[in-house]
């Protein structure tokens, strides 16, 4: 293999960590707005549940929680579609850079067999028991990996079918 064409190679794989990078630092900051969002309509809502107290309105309490109760759905609701959406990207995004680095390998092993035919290399063996191993390990973490993406996209899925109101909020 020519070292520039490692050099290039690096260097798209460091452009594809870091847009993965984004991607997961996207999530993070929607899940603290959210956190954030939260704790905020809490307050509020504890601000507004001494004020009826100290007035004397007690009736007044069921309704300020009914409201916290509707406000929350709307917020969890909007949290599961945006992280499903960010998760959806995160794993296209991983996907589609394993489906290269895959087909990266296969071609530096077909150049190293290729090569190895003009010439016999000092422990081939040993190198192809390293490349054969090399590439199982890649396929089982591919293969992990897209089982995570897919059973955190369903939990989020039941969690939200099973927490939230299930007709739209107004």
């Amino acid at each position: 293999m020519k070292s520039p064409d490692i050099k290039e190679w690096n260097k798209k794989k460091n452009e594809d960590f870091f847009a993965l990078s984004k991607h997961i630092l996207d999530l993070f900051g929607h899940l603290t707005s959210y956190q954030i969002s939260e704790m905020r309509l809490r307050t509020e809502n504890t601000i507004a549940v001494v004020d009826h107290v100290l007035a004397g309105r007690i009736d007044g309490i069921e309704d300020e929680q009914l409201g916290l109760m509707v406000k929350s759905a709307s917020h969890a609701a909007n949290l599961h579609l945006n992280s499903k959406s960010h998760i959806e990207i995160i794993q296209k995004t991983m996907k589609s850079n394993s489906d290269e680095c895959i087909q990266r390998s296969v071609d530096l092993v077909a150049e190293f067999i290729e090569e190895g035919d003009r010439k016999i290399p000092v422990g081939a063996k040993q190198i192809a028991d390293t490349l054969r191993v090399i590439g199982d390990s890649g396929d089982k973490a591919y293969m992990v990996g897209q089982n995570l993406a897919h059973i955190t996209i369903q939990h989020s899925d039941q969690l939200a079918e099973k927490y939230l109101i299930q007709k739209p909020l107004e």
